[in-house]
């Protein structure tokens, strides 16, 4: 091809690729793999009783929990109903603040938010469009839907939703761990602080797993800096913390220490491999804890 004919073919191409909308996004309602996979839902609803050699606790009666860490991964599913069925037994929730990982390259945003409904299978889940845009605003992003798409550190927990707060909405925020500057992280966690201190039935998720693809002996050492951090998470800590969601648990680690979450419950701490006998060379390691305060504080 000739000199003069590629110089109008790249123009044409960075027309083409910066001129498209940016968040053009085909779908009204964001699909999940349980709405998709009847199979996928029925698995995660039907699979309730923890295995026995897992050891779980359950949290004080007393406890008024604002926040938690619960995983998206559904091989640990009984685990994630056991965390929501705590969560239902000790408060009532009217929306759920989602901080998930961006778990894939897609959106164009550091911080993602969308006011779309999602379909969990089991039902709608509605957005608290309110409480998005004070978020949007207070970060001084745009809306970003294609970041949501299939999107499991969110869908993975709306069939929960659905099932234990058949009436609450959602605030689904996605975080782009790589790229996510201190910035717009900061903000967000400023924003949440007069959320939360303003509105009494929220309650905030992070979406998380924590150490990946190492053996045992790794992981042992990932998950003790870890634990360290969650019992009374601070900033200068953050950095020994391995997750896949270390931009959440620096929003987490902000507002415990400007609200006085000082009441830290750890429901289960385990691991894939002591979990299901498979893949000691992969580990992957979750946490479910709580964080509140007790209610004569």
């Amino acid at each position: 091809m000739g000199k003069r004919y590629c110089l109008p073919i790249v123009i044409a191409a960075l027309i083409f690729t910066c001129g498209a909308p940016k968040n053009y996004y085909p779908h009204a309602v964001h699909p999940t793999t349980a709405q998709l996979d009847s199979s996928v839902l029925q698995d995660v609803l039907g699979r309730v009783e923890v295995p026995e050699h897992i050891r779980t606790q359950s949290a004080p009666a007393e406890l008024y929990p604002v926040a938690g860490t619960v995983s998206h991964h559904l091989l640990v599913a009984p685990l994630i109903n056991n965390w929501f069925t705590e969560l239902k037994r000790l408060r009532a929730v009217e929306t759920f603040i989602i901080l998930s990982p961006r778990h894939f390259p897609q959106g164009n945003e550091q911080v993602s938010f969308s006011t779309l409904p999602w379909d969990a299978g089991n039902g709608k889940v509605e957005p608290d469009t309110e409480c998005i845009d004070f978020l949007k605003n207070a970060v001084g992003l745009p809306p970003d839907p294609e970041a949501m798409h299939m999107e499991h550190g969110v869908g993975a927990l709306l069939p929960y939703i659905v099932k234990y707060f058949p009436h609450a909405r959602i605030v689904p925020v996605v975080i782009d761990e790589l790229c996510a500057g201190p910035g717009p992280v900061n903000r967000l966690a400023a924003a949440l602080y007069n959320l939360l201190q303003d509105r009494k039935d929220i309650f905030l998720i992070i979406s998380t797993d924590f150490s990946h693809h190492a053996a045992e002996a790794l992981t042992g050492q990932r998950d003790e800096r870890t634990a360290d951090f969650l019992a009374a998470p601070a900033l200068e800590r953050l950095p020994l913390v391995y997750s896949d969601n270390n931009k959440g648990l620096r929003v987490l680690a902000f507002l415990y220490e400007n609200m006085n979450l000082n009441i830290g419950i750890e429901l289960c701490h385990t691991n894939s491999f002591e979990y299901s006998g498979d893949g000691e060379e992969d580990i992957t390691s979750y946490f479910f804890y709580f964080w509140g305060r007790m209610v004569d504080e």
